[in-house]
């Protein structure tokens, strides 16, 4: 997503070229190629038939839903559209194979709702009428298996009669008995032996850690970059079209000396937060967030706030804390805000730019009610990003601390990928810059305690230095004078 492509994507390139190698082999007919597979599989196919009209026929299996129930279900990350739901149905793309062929194989004992027979019978619905436009309504079908998640016997039977009616115009279509077959050992099937792989072959990782790379180094012989350019470009980045007002503010009294509040937002948000007063009159304040909630705030971090004399705002940000959704799962840390991320993205939204909207309407009602005359944003991990953010885009925060943030969006190896959550991640943020750059557009004085590669990997001596002079020279660049220190 960083490098401003998807793995949908990927797949659909993929495939293509397998319809390309085929249509190359002397044995096969071009004009007959048809296509199947379940799950993601199934998945591939759907966008495969529809985007390549080489192929005739196609039938996904245990796949075809529709986009709205992938909203806050569980779909793998190779079968999120960023920006789907704006763009359009899934109806659509079952619409794009008319006048081909495509079937659907869906079961009754799917777990996974996005796979639902129900919400893949309301996409073929909704398919029905195209087909019917070109007079091949019989062209778009489906059958349903009292079967779990799965491609069974009974969907290879199904198989096996489509494509003998699309692919050869023998039969009618009805399921085909199959022929006794024994499978291929896996070894058998791969393109190089185990440990052998050509020395050229790229892998997805190493693709798009080159891309990045290339992305980097074009962004780094910037000598100078127009600011307000780039910060509109980082609002579209972030998908924030608008910062939505702060509608009311609920107290729900004390608890050990912390008020406790939750702000609406006029997009129906509520956002949690603990207020402690300054034990002087300074009205100096600081904003913390963390991307699991304030359970997981150092105690001791508050109480030398509090030595200092310091008024402490504790924020939740959308799905964090006590607005996390029971659908997350909080055992596993590489699966956190794993479906509100996915969600947001269908939606035509980013998590972590929900987390700077969030944070806008936490520092707007600081400054306000409680006349806070200097605001700091002290941010963990991920949240610690969308303080970066908010400050170069809004110019919000006197002054930022950044904990546990990573220092650039470039990946540098794949085993801890996943040390960050996925509402971290931006569609096409190398393409825009890099961390460098919002720090630059900040303007802000902004200390990054413990900086970390995106891959979660402390800083070595020499990419700290490599560091401190990007930072510098990036926001000499953008004409500001702001200071990034790493402590």
């Amino acid at each position: 997503l960083n490098i401003g492509q998807t793995l949908l994507g990927r797949q659909v390139m993929d495939n293509m070229r397998g319809v390309d190698l085929l249509s190359a082999l002397p044995y096969v007919d071009a004009n007959r190629i048809g296509a199947t597979g379940a799950s993601g599989g199934g998945n591939q196919t759907m966008w495969l038939t529809a985007l390549d009209e080489r192929i005739k026929a196609g039938m996904p299996v245990v796949s075809v839903g529709s986009f709205e129930s992938y909203v806050m279900s569980s779909n793998c990350v190779c079968e999120t559209l960023p920006d789907g739901l704006t763009v359009s149905e899934e109806a659509a793309v079952l619409a794009l194979v008319a006048p081909r062929a495509i079937k659907m194989c869906n079961h009754k004992k799917e777990s996974n709702r996005a796979f639902f027979p129900a919400e893949m019978i309301r996409s073929y619905n909704n398919a029905l009428p195209v087909f019917a436009m070109y007079g091949a309504e019989k062209n778009i079908t489906y059958e349903l298996f009292d079967l779990p998640h799965g491609y069974m016997k009974e969907d290879r039977e199904a198989a096996l009669g489509w494509f003998d009616l699309h692919l050869k115009g023998i039969g009618d279509g009805s399921v085909k008995k199959e022929i006794p077959f024994e499978l291929v050992p896996e070894e058998k099937l791969m393109t190089y032996a185990l440990g052998k792989r050509d020395p050229g072959f790229v892998g997805t990782a190493v693709f798009c850690k080159n891309e990045g790379l290339a992305l980097r180094a074009a962004f780094l012989k910037n000598k100078r970059f127009d600011p307000a350019r780039k910060k509109t470009e980082l609002r579209e980045t972030l998908r924030i079209e608008a910062f939505p007002a702060l509608e009311k503010a609920f107290q729900y009294g004390k608890t050990e000396g912390w008020d406790k509040l939750a702000l609406q937002t006029a997009d129906k948000k509520l956002i949690p937060i603990l207020h402690k007063a300054p034990v002087n009159r300074s009205q100096e304040y600081v904003i913390i967030t963390h991307p699991f909630g304030k359970r997981h705030i150092a105690e001791s971090a508050l109480n030398d706030l509090q030595k200092k004399g310091m008024g402490i705002v504790i924020a939740e940000l959308s799905g964090t804390g006590e607005t996390l959704s029971a659908r997350e799962n909080l055992n596993a840390k590489n699966m956190i805000y794993h479906i509100q991320s996915r969600s947001a993205l269908w939606l035509g939204k980013t998590q972590i730019g929900e987390w700077v909207k969030d944070l806008n309407t936490v520092v707007g009602y600081v400054s306000t009610a409680y006349q806070a005359k200097r605001i700091a944003l002290d941010g963990s991990g991920e949240t610690a990003l969308a303080s970066l953010f908010l400050s170069a885009l809004e110019g919000k925060g006197d002054e930022l601390v950044l904990r546990d943030a990573p220092v650039s969006y470039l990946f540098d190896n794949r085993e801890s990928v996943d040390f960050y959550s996925m509402a971290i991640h931006l569609p096409g943020f190398l393409k825009w810059g890099d961390v460098s750059l919002a720090a630059a557009l900040s303007g802000k004085n902004i200390a990054m305690i413990n900086p970390l590669t995106m891959s979660g990997r402390p800083l070595t001596s020499g990419q700290l230095q490599e560091y401190k002079t990007e930072f510098a020279t990036i926001s000499a660049a953008c004409g500001q004078t702001g200071k990034t220190t790493f402590q």
